[in-house]
């Protein structure tokens, strides 16, 4: 359809922004991922627009370390300290776990899509991409397509019990070469989820390779052929 069929489908102004909503991952916030995502923005113009909220659960600092050691991943000195680290929820240690304030997160979401939707598309980094898939759960029609980098499926029985055997939207996932064996099989069990899903292996560990002239292309192309 393209973007100027999106805007006549949702009866929206030409000159509207063409919206995508954006999470960031666990320990993040929202100024580190409008920087993370500078490039894309550029390399997609000032018809679209990306939307990237902060989560609202404070992350304890001595879990943000734990956590990052367990992926395999460095997490700069700059990078966590009191006011900087973020989730949409806290997993337990229990096994399977169970996400600790996601209710804070589904409404703060809810609200952002009623005052600030709609959104065509949606894009997911690492903790995000539970989140991405929460919302394709709870709203099957209101998104047109999805992006995740780093992802993985929701782990907690409530979310588990409710999972589809497959969304029919197109998808997009960027899974990194050399991530840990646990991450890239959470993140293929997640692609498997999504009819038709775009898969693509970057260089990389557990990060979004948006400064790769080459994924940054593959990524701006793919998001002007989606409706």
């Amino acid at each position: 359809m393209g973007v100027a069929g999106y805007y006549t489908g949702m009866n929206m102004s030409p000159t509207s922004p063409y919206k995508i909503l954006c999470l960031h991952g666990y320990s993040m916030n929202q100024a580190w991922m409008q920087r993370w995502l500078v490039p894309l923005q550029a390399a997609l113009g000032e018809s679209y627009q990306l939307v990237c909220p902060q989560a609202p659960v404070p992350c304890p600092e001595d879990e943000v370390r734990r956590v990052w050691a367990r992926i395999g991943a460095e997490l700069p000195p700059e990078r966590v300290g009191p006011g900087l680290n973020w989730a949409w929820y806290r997993a337990t240690e229990s096994t399977p776990p169970h996400y600790q304030f996601i209710e804070q997160s589904e409404a703060l979401l809810q609200q952002l899509i009623e005052t600030e939707g709609p959104f065509a598309g949606l894009i997911g980094w690492s903790q995000g991409t539970v989140m991405v898939t929460a919302l394709l759960m709870a709203q099957p029609q209101a998104f047109r397509w999805a992006m995740f980098a780093g992802g993985a499926l929701p782990a907690d029985p409530r979310y588990v019990a409710q999972l589809p055997e497959a969304f029919a939207i197109p998808s997009l996932h960027l899974i990194g070469q050399q991530e840990t064996p646990f991450m890239r099989r959470r993140s293929e069990a997640l692609a498997a989820r999504f009819h038709g899903a775009q898969v693509e292996y970057p260089e990389v560990g557990h990060s979004w390779p948006l400064r790769s002239a080459r994924y940054l292309a593959k990524t701006v192309r793919w998001i002007g052929s989606m409706p």
